[in-house]
């Protein structure tokens, strides 16, 4: 079952998807089941979207490679993971999209770190914000 999107009102759980909810409910009718609830992880602002295709771009000038093979290639690099499906291995990556926003900054330094082992330097979030 996916996680259920939900806001608590007045100490009551009131889901977003309601009709979803129900199927759900309905379907373990008489089981016993464990709830658990967590704060959503909110997904990246622009601002961070803008300053990981910064980064890119500096990528780019430096290397000479466009920015997006660096994105599939930093992808590869971080963001795979080998599963097996019907006996094959097949190549998994998670799209920057769905990271988290401590996801996605721990994504960026990698790829700092990456090339900081190449001598080329990146500026942190916080100073390109303040360039």
């Amino acid at each position: 079952m996916k996680p259920i999107k939900a806001k608590i009102v007045g100490g009551e759980i009131r889901p977003y998807a309601i009709s979803y909810f129900r199927r759900c409910l309905q379907k373990m009718e008489g089981k016993e089941m464990v709830l658990s609830l967590r704060k959503p992880e909110t997904q990246r602002s622009n601002d961070a979207n803008s300053y990981y295709w910064f980064l890119l771009k500096e990528i780019s000038n430096y290397t000479g490679e466009h920015q997006n093979k660096l994105h599939e290639l930093f992808k590869q690099m971080f963001l795979s993971r080998e599963i097996i499906v019907w006996g094959l291995p097949v190549t998994d990556k998670t799209s920057t999209s769905k990271l988290s926003v401590k996801a996605f900054y721990e994504y960026c330094e990698q790829i700092m770190a990456f090339m900081a082992e190449d001598g080329f330097i990146l500026p942190s979030k916080d100073d390109w914000e303040n360039m």
